[in-house]
Formats: C-alpha cells, sequence, structure tokens
C-alpha cells in the first residue's frame, strides 16, 4: 500500500480529484470507489487514458499498471487523505447539519462571509461519507474559512463525518421528521444531529451556534465551550421577522429592515443564524446585509419561476413531514386568487410513511387552494383525507393531465417532493 504522505504530495501538484471518470479533468486523481452494483478499479485505466494524474485502487491486479496506486480501500483512503489535507488547514471550519433548511443556510452563511474573507463552502450538497472528504480536498490551503455540510440518515453519521472534517465550529438548524426509516423516530434524529455538540464538546475552542428557540438544543450544547446564540430576543444575535409575502423581510440587530429573495417565514431562522455568524467572526453589518439581499435560491430550493403568466414556487429538491407542513403554511399565506398545490410523496420515513402522508393531507383539508394535485403512491394516504384533491399514481399521469388543463392566468403553483419524484420537470407541462 503507498503511504498517505506519498499519496498526499501527489495531491498537492494535482488540479483536483474525481470519482467519476465522465467528467474527469486532466491532472486530477481517481479514486475508484466501488458500490453493490459498480467496482470503480474498472474505470482505473481509462481514467488515466483521459489524463488522470494517478488512480487510487484496491485491486491488486492493478499493481503494475502505470498510474495506478494500490490502497487497501479506496474510501479509507480518500477519507484518510480528507482529514489529512484538513489538518493542514489552520482555519475554523464550520459545520452545518439540520433536519430543514441546511443547504440554505450554508448559502447564506457562506454569502455573508465571503465578503470578508477568502471562504469556500460545501458545493450542492456534497454532505455524506463521499462528499464531505470530495469538499474537504476542495479547500484551498490559503483559504480563510470553510463551511462543511454534514447530513445523515442514521445514527453515528455526524460522528463519522466529524472525525474526518474536525470543525471548530458548528450549528444544527433544527431537528425535524426526516430521515425516518434510518433514525427510527424524532428522538432518533435529535440524538445523530447532536453527535456534532459531542465533537465540539471535546474541544477546548469548540464554538456552537445556537437556535435560542430551540430548549431541547440548547441543553444538549451546555458542555461546549462557547455557546452563541440567535433567533429570540434575548439572543447574542437578535434580529425580528416582519413579513413574508411572498417574500422574507426582517429587521436585523441593527435595526435596518432587510429585504431577501427567500419565500417564506420558516427562512428567518436561517437568516438570522448566517447573520450572527456573520457578526460573530467580524463581518461589517452592512456587508452582510448586502450579501443577503443579493442571495437568489437556486437548484429548485425555494426557487421562483415566471412562465406563460404563471408564477411556480420550485421547492421539489427535497421534502420530509416538517419542510412540507412550512412550505404549505407559506403557500397559504400567501395572498393570491388563483394557488394550485402540487404535492408528491416523502421519501425514507419507514414505518412512519402513511401516517405521516396522512397528518399532510389532513393539514390540507383546512386551507383553502384552488387545486390540490397529490401524486405518488404513498400521497394516496394524504388524498384520502382532502376532499376535492386529485391523485396521480406517478409524475407521468400527472403529466398527461397538466397537458389537457389551463391554468387560470395568474395562478400560483407550488411544486414540493422528495428527491425521487423529480417535480421539477412538471415545469415543462404547466
Amino acid at each position: 500500500m503507498e503511504s498517505l504522505s506519498d499519496i498526499y504530495s501527489e495531491f498537492k501538484v494535482a488540479t483536483g480529484i474525481s470519482i467519476d471518470t465522465r467528467t474527469i479533468r486532466q491532472g486530477e486523481i481517481f479514486f475508484a470507489l466501488s458500490g453493490p452494483n459498480f467496482d470503480g478499479n474498472q474505470f482505473a485505466k481509462q481514467a488515466i487514458q483521459k489524463g488522470a494524474k494517478m488512480a487510487v485502487v484496491d485491486d491488486p491486479e492493478l499493481k503494475e499498471v502505470a498510474g495506478c496506486y494500490i490502497v487497501d480501500h479506496v474510501l479509507q483512503a480518500l477519507q484518510e487523505l480528507a482529514q489529512y489535507h484538513r489538518r493542514q488547514l489552520e482555519i475554523p471550519i464550520i459545520a452545518i447539519t439540520g433536519s430543514n433548511g441546511k443547504t440554505t443556510t450554508k448559502e447564506l452563511v457562506f454569502e455573508v462571509l465571503r465578503t470578508s474573507y477568502k471562504t469556500f463552502a460545501t458545493n450542492g450538497n456534497l454532505n455524506n461519507h463521499i462528499g464531505v472528504p470530495i469538499s474537504l480536498l476542495s479547500i484551498p490551503l490559503d483559504a480563510q474559512m470553510a463551511i462543511i455540510e454534514m447530513g445523515a440518515s442514521k445514527q453515528g453519521e455526524i460522528k463519522e463525518l466529524c472525525e474526518i472534517a474536525e470543525p471548530t465550529h458548528g450549528m444544527i438548524t433544527n431537528i425535524g421528521k426526516a430521515h425516518l426509516e434510518g433514525f427510527g423516530d424524532r428522538t432518533g434524529v435529535l440524538n445523530g444531529k447532536t453527535e456534532l455538540y459531542h465533537h465540539l464538546a471535546q474541544r477546548q475552542d469548540g464554538v456552537a451556534f445556537v437556535d435560542g428557540t430551540q430548549q431541547e438544543l440548547m441543553e444538549r450544547a451546555k458542555q461546549i465551550y462557547r455557546i452563541v446564540t440567535y433567533g429570540s430576543e434575548q439572543a447574542d444575535y437578535s434580529c425580528q421577522f416582519l413579513e413574508a409575502n411572498p417574500y422574507l423581510k426582517i429587521n436585523t440587530a441593527e435595526q435596518k429592515e432587510l429585504m431577501t429573495h427567500l419565500s417564506g417565514a420558516y427562512h428567518y431562522k436561517n437568516v438570522a443564524a448566517a447573520l450572527c455568524i456573520g457578526q460573530f467572526f467580524d463581518v461589517i453589518p452592512e456587508f452582510a446585509h448586502k450579501a443577503i439581499s443579493a442571495y437568489v435560491p437556486q437548484n429548485n430550493r425555494n426557487q421562483w419561476v415566471k412562465k406563460k403568466g404563471l408564477a411556480i414556487l420550485m421547492d421539489a429538491y427535497n421534502a420530509n413531514p416538517d419542510s412540507v407542513a412550512a412550505a404549505l403554511q407559506n403557500f397559504d399565506a400567501l395572498k393570491e386568487d388563483h394557488k394550485v398545490v402540487v404535492l408528491a410523496d416523502m421519501a425514507e420515513l419507514g414505518t412512519h410513511s402513511k401516517k405521516e402522508h396522512q397528518q399532510i393531507g389532513e393539514l390540507l383539508a383546512g386551507m383553502s387552494f384552488e387545486k390540490i394535485l397529490l401524486c405518488g403512491e404513498k400521497m394516496f394516504y394524504a388524498s384520502e383525507k382532502v376532499p376535492g384533491s386529485l391523485h396521480f399514481a406517478n409524475r407521468t399521469i400527472l403529466q398527461d393531465y397538466l397537458e389537457e388543463i389551463e391554468l387560470p392566468k395568474n395562478s400560483v403553483v407550488l411544486l414540493k417532493g422528495s428527491r425521487s419524484m423529480a417535480l421539477e420537470k412538471l415545469v415543462d407541462f404547466l
């Protein structure tokens, strides 16, 4: 097996890393990761032919192939290399996790900090046992700050990511009913997410940014060296919610009215967290305010799309019971005449799935929308609770329906569902 230091020496002069020969670029290091249905070692020669500087593999038969470095386990090598690189960086590493809002919060924090520091942030949602190492290895040596998003679907995963990334600072956006299939229940989610707090508590200089209104998080953070709060009147950073119709407006701690491009009152805490972190790191308030005001959501996350007289709120990147309920409550509060709701299945809820979909249906039944379109096998349970709603077994059947009808001009449409349902594809049929 090649030594970690040997691989790191090659990494320092490489152009980056890759795990996919379809997108590999000249001079990158290829990590031949394998999964249940594929063997990355089979692509090592192709990676080198395409210009990879080297290929890290764990198939001994590739020992004599020029450019191949043999390790015991490719994923472990990737994670250890990421940890090694992280230890060369004497900078704040801010870990962000939570059931909802972690990607948006990460983006907001990044926009604030980059006004004053050379800041790196996780690209997209590379937030798992593979994505976090890739993110860490993407941090340039001259970076002054780094924000690492961490996702988890069961207990132990945040602990593992913290061992790799060794964050100095951290925040948990909230605790909700996400990934119940792996976590079991909400207590399991709480225990899993607060593994970040356990890591920070082991540091002599650990800092946690905590929503002061979430008492269970405040309680779990007690052992951390420093707790910085936001979200309440008594918080270290205190701002006030003003309105969200359709965009969130707040009054900052500096008594400045701040309009955002975020739709939904639930984004108030995400904005407060970003401003709190900016204040902690001495970002000039005016810079932070401009950064928040200029941020426009992308990638189907709370993103407004205009088409043929329709205003479409694309919130189709993911969904769980808490995020769906929040999206519906926000949409219900909008002052519009023609509102259409399109909801699709919420995934990864395990044995809780039927009950959680039924509860979404009960919530919908108490709201007033012009049309309620429910899509997917699991949303059938919601449809039973909503008189007048229309249920479609899959997205294809819903697409056919949308092609046949014409929504009233000036309709406002909410699209919300789990990633597997790919509701963004409906836009072409509206």
